[in-house]
């Protein structure tokens, strides 16, 4: 997806679509106990086999996930303090770091003897970053706004990961690009505390909602001033 950038924005339905794919990918893998631990859209190829997914825009090719060396167990016990080191070791090596889930960080979780780290929803935040990247071209914790909208490629830190998810200026014409339930998707999935973020089964019936109403000529955008 990264080479394959579009010469404009993907459009809210072509985005989603997109994403749509690599959800299922995910899920494929969380149903078989499996975690990916490094969705980015760099891992993501646009295929032919597949075909083409037509939208009301353009022809969307089929996603393809890869990249699957740093996959592993969706649940990792936690019971002493040597594995949380491990975890945050092995994500510092693996885990690209805009799109690092809060707990792969030091000091992001502790140990105990009923304690696992769920790399499943580790995940659901790669892909809140991921769609945030299909809508505006870089992950959210790598990016500053200016006040006319357009964007300042920044260093991710730690720090950025644990901010609030900056959306484009009020008002600016990035701004009106997607609709409120798109942005709201991008901060289900970006919950600080891991478990009160949604699984990727969660994920994929919200995203098929938003295709399923757009397709039936309706729109995930809210109409400002509606009630």
């Amino acid at each position: 997806v990264a080479s394959e950038s579009p010469r404009r924005p993907y459009s809210e339905r072509e985005a989603l679509t997109l994403f749509a794919g690599v959800v299922d990918a995910i899920r494929t893998m969380h149903d078989a106990d499996l975690s990916h631990r490094d969705v980015k859209v760099e891992n993501i190829l646009l295929g032919d086999e597949g075909g083409t997914v037509r939208t009301k825009g353009r022809g969307v090719k089929t996603p393809v996930l890869m990249d699957f060396g740093s996959a592993g167990p969706s649940s990792v016990p936690l019971r002493a303090r040597s594995n949380v080191l491990r975890i945050t070791e092995e994500a510092a090596q693996h885990t690209t770091l805009p799109y690092r889930a809060p707990e792969l960080f030091d000091g992001g979780v502790r140990h105990g003897p009923d304690v696992a780290l769920d790399y499943g929803r580790a995940d659901v935040w790669s892909l809140g970053c991921l769609l945030f990247a299909l809508m505006y071209g870089s992950s959210p914790f790598e990016i500053e706004w200016r006040a006319d909208g357009t964007v300042r490629i920044v260093d991710c830190t730690h720090l950025k990961v644990l901010g609030p998810v900056p959306f484009p200026p009020s008002g600016s014409p990035a701004d009106g690009r997607y609709g409120e339930e798109a942005k709201d998707l991008v901060r289900w999935m970006l919950n600080q505390a891991r478990g009160e973020r949604p699984t990727s089964e969660d994920v994929a019936e919200r995203v098929g909602r938003l295709l399923g109403a757009d397709a039936g000529g309706g729109s995930s955008r809210k109409k400002k001033g509606a009630v």
